[in-house]
């Protein structure tokens, strides 16, 4: 059994929109809806547990009219202050013949189906699986204004959401993490902290956080290429 974790509980301070970022509208949608159609289609039997914040909740209404998510489908899950709580609480929440669990950020509204494959089938040789896109720049260290060094590409990526695990044991690293009060950016960096391997699979460059209003142009713009 497969469960899924969406996050929504963060509020977008870089989008400096009025309204947090997984609910602007894209294309008269809230771009949260297009992130948990891409999701049900690449897994369809998939337990979905939605992350939200209080003040949203008038939105993720709205959100889940537009998905057509009927009562059973899913659970709402009020999240916490920083984003490893809002994951911590999701994996609280779902169910325990749940196996493995894929945790995402709401604001990827992109994600394909073949992207999910490639998760699933890592899952089969590994406890953890991220997508990870190539660095093609080249990357620097800096320090008081001036290079220290320069970091080998190769052996770099940007990592990206959706992140794969098996659920006992991520749910686990984070019980380990609350007692001993350390926290992590995302679910892979929990994994390297405690000396889990975490698989790396390649990530797509679609699959891209609306961060920014760049991005939300951007996310209009691919929108409209496919309706061409």
């Amino acid at each position: 059994m497969q469960g899924l974790i969406i996050l929504a509980a963060g509020s977008g301070k870089r989008m400096q929109a009025p309204i947090s970022k997984q609910y602007l509208q894209l294309k008269g949608r809230p771009l949260l809806s297009y992130t948990i159609e891409n999701l049900r289609l690449a897994l369809p039997k998939a337990r979905l547990i939605l992350v939200y914040k209080e003040a949203d909740k008038p939105y993720l209404d709205e959100v889940i009219r537009e998905t057509r998510l009927q009562v059973g489908e899913y659970d709402l899950v009020l999240g916490g202050k920083e984003r490893q709580d809002s994951v911590y609480l999701g994996l609280k929440a779902m169910p325990e013949d749940i196996c493995e669990v894929f945790i995402h950020d709401g604001a990827r509204p992109f994600v394909s189906k073949s992207l999910m494959e490639s998760l699933v089938q890592g899952l089969e040789t590994a406890e953890g699986v991220i997508p990870l896109i190539k660095v093609t720049d080249t990357v620097k260290v800096i320090k008081d204004g001036f290079i220290e060094k320069t970091l080998p590409r190769e052996m770099l990526g940007l990592a990206q959401t959706p992140q794969a695990f098996k659920r006992q044991l991520i749910l686990d690293l984070h019980e380990r993490a609350r007692k001993e009060k350390v926290l992590f950016t995302d679910d892979a960096s929990l994994c390297e902290y405690y000396d889990i391997r975490v698989k790396a699979v390649p990530g797509e460059a679609t699959n891209r956080k609306i961060t920014i209003q760049e991005d939300l142009a951007w996310a209009e713009w691919r929108l409209a290429c496919e309706l061409e």
